[in-house]
């Protein structure tokens, strides 16, 4: 077996560590845990509260793994991992709930087991994708695509740009209105805009479309593992992970693993680290500020690529 491993983390100079973790445990589990921003910027025992759930759910994983055999159950792994995040949160006394995603290979009988919670992916043999995109992030990238060009005529610098975008995006409009970056009448028209665009996908559930927005990504936990709602998506924080996002499946045969997180905006042609790299330049290239080819909820600056990102590819399994 061949395993090539590359992770990156959003800060250009790398002075911070990133929220994702990779696991290698050869014969038990290859994994890739994405930790999530945190809107408040909360740092505990050196740690941002994305990376402290990627790692404790990391280490849950690999200790339930080796307890409880290959073929525990998805509810017993979400149920583990989701309690270990919790208790690390309590202990520390997050303010903002940590949580993470979970893109898990582990060897069976029949084949390779592929566990996904939450959006990072995995490949296999360079074709077959499995990821769960999420809607809620479409919506929240519209809504920030949308107050970039109502701010762009007046805020010539692009890395003050991108700061006040993503300022809007985590703090909602509500709170851009209130510091004076929005006037009502411009907030009206980017959720309008919105609404128009996503109120047909979510049906009887659109009013929370101006709910969401008006309160920013800092409001999102409260879709964290809701059952039938479009904006919900599965989580492991401090609930065990349940609604849409969560994929257990057993490949037979394959001879190519890429198990990536979602810093990567499209996919390489290749399997090979470099390949996936070769991938983000061009795309960094193409549409560094995630607002065209690419839109996504953050863009890059001169301090910050938009997201960390990692990249854990396996051959000749």
């Amino acid at each position: 077996m061949q395993m090539e491993l590359f992770s990156r983390c959003k800060r250009r100079e790398q002075d911070k560590p990133g929220d994702d973790i990779a696991i290698v445990v050869p014969g038990l589990v290859w994994a890739v845990l994405d930790g999530a921003t945190d809107p408040l910027g909360g740092v505990y025992e050196g740690e941002s509260s994305g990376r402290l759930a990627a790692r404790t759910a990391g280490q849950a994983l690999v200790r339930l793994l080796q307890a409880e055999g290959p073929e525990v159950s998805t509810a017993r792994i979400g149920e583990a991992l989701s309690g270990a995040v919790a208790e690390a949160a309590t202990r520390v006394g997050a303010v903002h709930p940590p949580s993470t995603t979970l893109a898990a290979a582990i060897p069976v009988a029949a084949g390779m087991r592929l566990v996904l919670i939450g959006d990072s992916g995995i490949r296999v043999d360079g074709d077959a994708l499995y990821q769960n995109d999420k809607l809620i992030d479409d919506v929240s990238a519209a809504a920030r695509i949308a107050v970039r060009a109502i701010l762009q005529p007046r805020v010539a610098d692009t890395d003050s740009l991108e700061a006040l975008c993503r300022q809007t995006s985590f703090q909602g409009l509500d709170a851009a209105v209130a510091d004076g970056v929005l006037s009502d009448t411009e907030a009206a028209s980017v959720l309008a805009g919105v609404e128009a665009r996503f109120a047909p996908t979510l049906g009887d559930h659109a009013g929370d479309i101006g709910w969401f927005l008006k309160g920013g990504i800092r409001v999102q936990p409260r879709f964290a593992n809701v059952e039938g709602h479009p904006f919900g998506f599965a989580s492991i924080n401090a609930h065990p992970p349940r609604g849409f996002g969560i994929t257990d499946m057993v490949v037979t045969t394959c001879h190519s693993l890429e198990i990536f997180s979602d810093g990567y905006y499209g996919l390489p042609n290749g399997t090979h680290v470099t390949d996936w790299e070769t991938r983000f330049d061009e795309i960094e290239a193409e549409d560094p500020h995630k607002i065209h080819a690419f839109p996504e909820v953050k863009g890059s600056s001169s301090a910050e690529f938009s997201d960390d990102r990692t990249v854990l590819c396996l051959h000749a399994l």
